[in-house]
């Protein structure tokens, strides 16, 4: 049974996937600062802080993985877009690749950011796209990534790896200070949502639809960097709408706070990804059915 190596499994992303991970022929081995209780019998939790190199690369080389899919990074929002803590998960992301590469691993996943991308632009290309990122968050994400090509140029017989840039994610456990759940939680406190930058327009995909699109990556030729997205693209405006109008008609529909510039649009270009991209299985609203369900859950308990 091969073997996958998952950091920051206890995450937004991380706990998408090991969902989807339980039910596959893997043995996963996951990493995060507490050990991650589960019942599912091929999943390994091992507590162990990433940015403590010495016993990462101790743990990485008993593993011996196949694959790694690196997901842990500070992300405390809204502060990880300049807080300081960002830059040990530089050093720390090239040691884990190193030492993942040279314990025998195959192809590794690593996640960077939309971020990394110049903002005076309104389709980002993957190798076409300036890498001009506007916040501490990017500018190490950036450097991760050219560390990472560094030592798989000066090393060849490292292991295959896929940067893999994302944009605006949704879902279940998301942080509540993001757009969608602040527009669900905002309605469910009997009060209206206030949409700054409204007709700024962007790409939205279920955190379901990524983790299943960074498994089935481990097995993809494709390497180098990936932007990876769904076809949600609308107006701040548009979402917000939807919201509104599939599950709090009776309240006043959301304040709109239009951007100052003709147009704001900031997408991925796809095309890389379409040549092996997974079909959604849901719909948006489907999608946000779920969302909802979710949040009003969290409400009722919050009012008991």
């Amino acid at each position: 049974m091969e073997k996958i190596l998952i950091t920051g499994a206890s995450g937004f992303i991380g706990r998408a996937c090991i969902e989807k991970l339980k039910e596959m022929p893997f043995e996963v081995h996951t990493i995060s600062r507490t050990a991650i209780p589960t019942s599912a019998k091929n999943i390994i939790s091992h507590a162990c802080d990433i940015l403590n190199i010495d016993d990462t690369i101790a743990l990485t080389q008993k593993i011996k993985a196949d694959y790694l899919l690196h997901l842990a990074w500070f992300v405390e929002h809204p502060i990880f877009w300049i807080s300081i803590q960002n830059i040990p998960y530089i050093s720390a992301s090239a040691m884990l690749y190193h030492a993942f590469s040279t314990a025998g691993g195959k192809k590794a996943i690593l996640i960077g950011s939309s971020a990394e991308y110049t903002t005076n632009t309104e389709e980002c290309h993957e190798d076409k796209t300036a890498i001009l990122p506007a916040t501490l968050y990017g500018l190490a994400k950036k450097q991760t990534c050219e560390l990472i090509e560094r030592l798989k140029l000066t090393h060849p017989t490292h292991a295959e790896f896929c940067w893999v840039r994302l944009f605006n994610l949704f879902g279940p456990y998301e942080n509540e200070n993001r757009l969608i759940p602040y527009i669900f939680n905002t309605y469910l406190k009997g009060k209206v949502p206030i949409i700054h930058n409204a007709s700024a327009v962007r790409n939205y995909t279920h955190i379901d639809y990524i983790a299943e699109s960074l498994i089935a990556l481990l097995h993809q030729p494709l390497k180098g960097k990936l932007n990876i997205g769904s076809s949600h693209e609308f107006t701040l405006a548009e979402l917000a709408k939807i919201i509104h109008q599939r599950y709090f008609q009776k309240w006043a529909p959301p304040h709109f706070e239009l951007s100052s510039t003709s147009t704001d649009r900031f997408v991925p270009d796809l095309t890389k990804f379409k040549k092996f991209s997974l079909k959604t299985k849901q719909t948006l609203e489907e999608e946000l059915d779920r969302i909802y369900l979710f949040w009003h859950q969290i409400a009722k308990e919050h009012t008991k």
